[in-house]
């Protein structure tokens, strides 16, 4: 098997240059272009493979991270949270790659022990299994885990993926105030005043304020917002489930009320498309009658017409969340300021909005 020290000589730069290159971590930034492609190409050639297992001893490192993640999506069914981990997993992924390290899933281990997914992480860290952690969609329950952890484990390295409460642990958040005002102020440019809020009683405890969000811009910009609520079916996400629950809500407060708004401003992108079957039935044409506006990106092209949205950037919180963590761990430093990130939204316009017309 190759050495270093013969992809040394066949790159022509020394044994150094040489690991730091092949090992991907932060060293590799000292090294210019050119020597890092002198050191691949050597490498592929010669046939040179890094050995992690001696690395990991020589480093005192694992050179894996931990994704926790504690529901059991494909158990519970829900293809909106399927995606919405995946997202965040694949951010957290690329973020890895990058540095040369692995990402291991940490998830509930209901057996002897019964351990939450964020204590099995604690667990692996102590262990030096994992080197640092990166934790998603937590509960009430799992903060006060964390807060534990903090006592147990100083200067742990832990990014939090949207906490509803405050930690002292790294932070990556998401602006959900500025995408509700994304999809106001596109609406109000198409000359819409009579806006529809369409969303669950119960919202998810990490973004609970995009409702008070959209009447609030509604209000300040002069336009009229009224909302229709739903419940979450309880114990049961199953996709089909949850449709039906959004789609009776909808043609309840249609019974009701006659077409009284111009465009719907729906939760996410799940609730725009239940939005969608309704107004189909009822032969309310998108968006010539009615505009219909998302949030998330998760199914938003499925729709026909394909839907005007806001993307949640979940990558990028992912790949953020990875790199803050990965930094943390490589540092020489045994004190860590807190980092706290919050990730900008984008507004994508597709063909689910239009000019508004006057009210029938």
């Amino acid at each position: 098997m190759p050495t270093i020290r013969e992809v040394a000589e066949k790159s022509g730069v020394s044994a150094m240059s040489v690991s730091r290159v092949l090992s991907h971590g932060p060293q590799r930034k000292r090294c210019s272009e050119s020597v890092i492609r002198r050191v691949e190409e050597a490498a592929e050639q010669l046939g040179y493979r890094v050995n992690y297992h001696m690395r990991s001893v020589r480093n005192k490192r694992s050179d894996t991270i931990g994704l926790v993640v504690e529901l059991d999506i494909q158990k519970q069914g829900n293809q909106t949270g399927d995606w919405y981990f995946a997202q965040i997993y694949d951010g957290v992924q690329a973020a890895a790659q990058e540095n040369g390290l692995m990402v291991l899933q940490v998830r509930p281990n209901p057996g002897e022990n019964n351990l939450s997914a964020i204590e099995q992480g604690v667990h692996f860290i102590q262990e030096r299994r994992l080197d640092g952690l990166v934790v998603i969609e937590t509960t009430d329950q799992r903060e006060k885990i964390l807060a534990v952890a903090e006592t147990v484990l100083k200067n742990i390295p832990i990014t939090i993926i949207e906490p509803h409460l405050k930690t002292s642990f790294n932070e990556v958040r998401f602006d959900h105030q500025a995408g509700v005002n994304m999809l106001v102020d596109h609406l109000a440019s198409l000359g819409h005043h009579h806006l529809l809020w369409l969303g669950p009683v119960n919202p998810s405890k990490v973004h609970p304020d995009r409702e008070q969000q959209f009447l609030k811009a509604a209000f300040a910009r002069g336009m009229q917002g009224q909302c229709c609520h739903f419940q979450w079916p309880e114990n049961d996400h199953v996709f089909e489930t949850e449709i039906q629950h959004i789609n009776k809500a909808l043609n309840d407060f249609l019974d009701k009320h006659p077409l009284n708004f111009t465009a719907i401003v729906a939760y996410n992108d799940l609730i725009a498309l239940a939005a969608y079957q309704v107004l189909a039935q009822r032969g309310i044409p998108i968006p010539q009658q009615v505009s219909v506006t998302g949030f998330d990106d998760s199914h938003a092209v499925l729709g026909s017409p394909s839907l005007t949205t806001v993307s949640h950037e979940l990558f990028e919180m992912g790949r953020r969340a990875g790199h803050i963590t990965i930094d943390m761990i490589s540092s020489s430093s045994k004190k860590h300021k807190q980092k706290c990130e919050t990730i900008s939204p984008k507004l994508i316009v597709r063909n689910s909005t239009g000019p508004t017309t006057p009210l029938p």
